[in-house]
């Protein structure tokens, strides 16, 4: 069933019914990341190179943090 239609709606089904989503939502709001910010700085760099891939791995993704 994976790479159908139907694989992935089941894995997101799967996803959000074991409680995976919500606690991935958390976690990403959690941290102030106003990027117009320069105090928040600290915190952004942290979603980016800790928290979004960590979530983003986690679903099968590789990432990379490109500075500019």
């Amino acid at each position: 069933m994976t790479g159908t239609r139907e694989g992935a709606i089941a894995r997101a089904h799967a996803r959000f019914d074991s409680g995976a989503y919500l606690e991935n939502l958390r976690r990403l709001v959690a941290l102030p990341t106003e990027s117009q910010m320069p105090e928040r700085l600290p915190d952004l760099v942290r979603y980016c190179t800790e928290t979004l891939p960590d979530v983003m791995e986690g679903m099968g993704f590789e990432t990379a943090v490109l500075e500019n």
